[in-house]
């Protein structure tokens, strides 16, 4: 793709010299125009800059930046954007202050972001050019998580032979699914549902032969509290009856347990008593 740019000087050169270095290309990588000639005038009055046309290759990389450049002006964000290019993408590196308002949520903002930075990238190229944008390694962590909670429901699809299915994601997301999975044995997965809340369901393979390590030395129990079920997660999970366990925890409404006393229930405790009066203390039948 092709731009042009307008440069001004004293001399034609020196148009060109300072048109050059605004755009940061070599001179010798741009088509020239020159579009007025300098005059000098008489004793000054009348005089006038050289004006040349410069016309140049914008590169993909180039679009990019001018882009981003762009977007982090109107947001009012100061953001530093490192660019590392190979032959057909570029991997963007965002760093700065409040750097999580271009994640945004679950990272929606920064998808947004390089999906319209691959648009701008390729239009008007007939090559498909990758554009990848990431800042402080967040799509790393991220995929890190996603495939730790993949082979978890997995493990779960297979224990309790039945289909696990996800809450909406994106469709970087769902790849991410979709291949932690790949060679899981004993499960398959599959997309349902219209954009934005398409989602991956984990299907149990009926044919399933006991044969995935992962699952037959999984700590994983479908009989065990929905928050216990793997171990080293948060104890006190609801017990079968829909009771709470653990300590500290509600008992289920219906438990058989045996109901206090009218006097325990009745009789105030320690820190109230310690702030009652003389009179009411005696009015409680508590012994001063």
């Amino acid at each position: 793709m092709k731009k042009e740019y307008i440069a001004t000087g004293k001399t034609i050169d020196e148009a060109i010299a300072k048109g050059c270095a605004e755009l940061n290309i070599n001179p010798d990588s741009v088509e020239k125009e020159v579009i007025t000639r300098p005059k000098s005038g008489f004793l000054g009055i009348g005089a006038t800059d050289a004006k040349v046309k410069l016309i140049y290759e914008v590169s993909d990389s180039y679009k990019v930046r001018d882009f981003l450049n762009t977007v982090f002006e109107k947001m009012n964000l100061d953001v530093d954007a490192a660019f590392e290019e190979d032959n057909n993408s570029v991997h963007v590196t965002l760093s700065g202050e409040n750097i999580g308002i271009i994640i945004g949520h679950r990272g929606e903002t920064l998808d947004s972001l390089q999906y319209l930075a691959t648009l701008v990238a390729n239009k008007d190229s007939g090559a498909r050019y990758r554009v990848t944008i990431d800042t402080e390694n967040y799509r790393v962590k991220r995929e890190e998580i996603l495939t730790k909670l993949a082979k978890r429901l997995a493990i779960k699809a297979v224990k309790t032979q039945s289909n696990v299915t996800l809450e909406p994601m994106s469709a970087n997301e769902r790849r991410i699914i979709h291949s932690a999975l790949q060679e899981f044995s004993g499960v398959s997965t599959h997309s349902i549902g219209e954009e934005p809340r398409r989602k991956v369901v984990i299907t149990y393979d009926t044919n399933y032969a006991g044969d995935n390590p992962d699952v037959e030395n999984s700590t994983y129990s479908p009989d065990a509290p929905r928050k216990a079920r793997f171990s080293g997660e948060r104890k006190g999970g609801r017990s079968d009856k829909g009771g709470r366990g653990g300590r500290g925890g509600r008992g289920s409404r219906n438990s058989h347990s045996a109901p206090r006393s009218a006097a325990a229930s009745s009789a105030p405790n320690p820190d109230r008593i310690s702030r009652m009066t003389d009179a009411e203390r005696k009015a409680n039948g508590i012994d001063l």
